[in-house]
């Protein structure tokens, strides 16, 4: 297994983000973790369960996209899992909720708040060879998830009510747990935190998975 690579020091945060892709940066990812706070803040207990969670992933990918997608970025849905796409094609993020280590590296590797398992739709795309029309069109889809099988990374953020602050990292994920959760990563860049006024826990009352029903399939790939 590759060690765990940290970057910490904002030089060589922006260093690494622009080696990664053509229109990353520090403020784009930071504006992203501020959107999905305020999505997240504009809820309350009278929202249906798990409504703040999903609002406030929701919320980032759209942020993410926005801002990115101008700068030659695409929009891409890989069997339900939402992706920013780079103008190569070779690297995508999506935004997920982490625990209580995100953007931390003095305390162990953080995992995702929620469990992701099977979705409907990955045997939906598996029907998808069935059809000798959709053979040509499939292939191609398998051919770009192989290029970046080890590329997808995830803007990971864990809002900390106590300290006022949405600690976030842009990581690399290598492995899941028995729960569905990612806990292994290979590459974290860890981001300054967004600060925002302490809002009452009882906003997240509600309950509910922080991410909606989503996949993410992590496969090493030699």
């Amino acid at each position: 297994m590759d060690p765990l690579r940290v970057w910490t020091e904002p030089w060589d945060v922006d260093r690494k983000l622009a080696a990664l892709a053509e229109g990353l940066t520090q403020e784009i990812l930071r504006e992203t973790v501020r959107r999905a706070h305020a999505g997240w803040a504009t809820c309350t207990p009278h929202h249906p369960r798990g409504y703040a969670g999903i609002t406030r992933w929701a919320e980032g990918i759209r942020a993410l996209r926005d801002q990115l997608v101008p700068e030659g970025w695409s929009s891409e849905d890989d069997r339900g899992q939402p992706l920013t796409v780079d103008a190569s094609g070779s690297l995508a993020i999506t935004v997920l909720s982490g625990d209580e280590i995100t953007g931390k590296v003095e305390q162990g590797q953080p995992r995702t708040s929620a469990g992701h398992g099977p979705a409907t739709v990955e045997f939906v795309d598996q029907n998808a060879f069935l059809f000798p029309q959709m053979e040509a069109e499939a292939r191609a889809k398998q051919e770009q998830q192989l290029r970046r099988a080890k590329n997808t990374w995830v803007l990971l953020l864990h809002r900390d009510g106590k300290l006022g602050q949405v600690r976030c990292e842009l990581s690399l994920p290598t492995a899941m747990g028995v729960e569905g959760r990612i806990v292994t990563w290979s590459e974290r860049i860890i981001l300054p935190p967004v600060e925002f006024e302490p809002t009452p826990d009882s906003v997240m009352s509600s309950g509910g998975p922080d991410d909606g029903e989503i996949t993410i399939d992590i496969k090493r790939r030699v």
